[in-house]
């Protein structure tokens, strides 16, 4: 028999075994966008160079389009390996933080973009999902390379993009294309991890006044709100994928930004 701990464990870890299932099915969707995108604007007049980018984007696509979809199928798999130390902070295989590669700046950025269409419509079920899991583990707030911060999940879209040995260049030729669909998909993954947990007894009803007290300089007076399932929160992430209480106003959860450590998974 399980002990009472080992049971949080698991059901915490059921939820991102979930979350990445629901994210590997939108693959295929979005392979098809990206080929749709390349193909539309394969022909389309202009400046001889920007043709060049098209046409090579176009090439380099069909040529490696497989890959990045096994590529990053492995790499969403990998997140779900242990790579936290007991203090929440991200180790690499030999247990140092992993140092920032030249162009991961600007990688990040790429992705940091596409998350905040995902922020955009899935900021509820994403805040929700956060206090479940931050409940379950005792944490005051997530890992810096969960699989479900959408930043970490964008990122692993670019990193698996530039090692299929495709160019930035093409990359901003599609991701106004993957946006709406990649959006659509974590939305119904948070949604589906969401469900699995309050199905599972954890926290039918968000006390975010409790949330608030745990917060530095917050207040601790007024009236306790508790947040049930099935309501519609209006709580909004902060930029970079973090929770903003509505109760507090300002509090908000530190976050992942640019700069910060990598999502690419390890060989």
């Amino acid at each position: 028999m399980s002990s009472p701990d080992q049971h949080v464990s698991s059901l915490a870890k059921q939820a991102r075994e979930l979350f990445v299932v629901h994210v590997g099915r939108a693959l295929p969707e979005l392979v098809k966008a990206c080929d749709t995108r390349l193909t539309a604007v394969l022909d389309q007049a202009g400046p001889a160079r920007e043709m060049q980018i098209r046409r090579d984007a176009w090439t380099g696509f069909q040529k490696n389009q497989t890959t990045w979809l096994n590529q990053t199928r492995k790499s969403l798999q990998r997140t779900l390996l242990p790579r936290f130390s007991n203090s929440g902070n991200p180790t690499s295989v030999s247990g140092q933080l992993e140092l920032v590669a030249e162009g991961a700046i600007d990688d990040q950025i790429l992705a940091s973009r596409l998350a905040m269409q995902v922020l955009d419509k899935s900021s509820t079920e994403l805040n929700e999902l956060r206090l479940r899991i931050q409940h379950l583990e005792g944490r005051q707030e997530l890992p810096r390379g969960d699989v479900l911060l959408p930043d970490v999940t964008s990122r692993i879209l670019v990193d698996q993009w530039l090692d299929a040995h495709m160019t930035r260049e093409a990359w901003a030729l599609v991701q106004d294309a993957l946006s709406p669909i990649l959006a659509n998909r974590l939305h119904e993954a948070y949604k589906a991890a969401n469900e699995f947990l309050v199905a599972s007894g954890v926290m039918k009803e968000i006390d975010l006044q409790a949330l608030v007290k745990r917060m530095p300089g917050s207040r601790t007076d007024g009236p306790v709100i508790r947040r049930d399932a099935s309501a519609t929160s209006n709580a909004r992430p902060a930029p970079g994928g973090q929770p903003r209480s509505p109760a507090s106003g300002a509090a908000s959860m530190p976050a992942s930004m640019p700069g910060g450590v990598s999502a690419r998974s390890g060989p």
